[in-house]
């Protein structure tokens, strides 16, 4: 029986990859699991942890929560519809914004 080569050590590449990031990159992975607001063209606006991105720019969140287009205050997001993870087109985003905690001294968003 043929034996299958080894797997390299956890971690390893991680590491190699994470000394040879730009300045960019490095403030994307520092947003990975941060709860994004997201407003598109359409008006509606979403607020979801960020999971990824890719070449062309379209996000993805994921633990969605899409609320009413006047609704002001976010943080009460049973006044939103869960859809779950979404991927958004940049081509439809209007804005990101990093959403604070509700216990936050400073801006509701920075």
């Amino acid at each position: 029986m043929e034996q299958r080569p080894e797997s390299p050590a956890q971690g390893k590449t991680e590491i190699k990859m994470e000394e040879r990031d730009t300045p960019a990159i490095s403030r994307l992975r520092a947003l990975l699991g941060k709860e994004l607001r997201i407003v598109i063209r359409d008006g509606r606006v979403f607020l979801g942890q960020f999971a990824c991105t890719d070449k062309e720019l379209n996000l993805v969140l994921t633990q969605v929560y899409e609320l009413p287009v006047d609704f002001q205050n976010d943080h009460l997001v049973e006044n939103g519809r869960f859809v779950g993870m979404l991927m958004f087109p940049w081509a439809h985003i209007v804005s990101v914004e990093l959403h604070a905690a509700p216990n936050s001294d400073s801006d509701e968003y920075t």
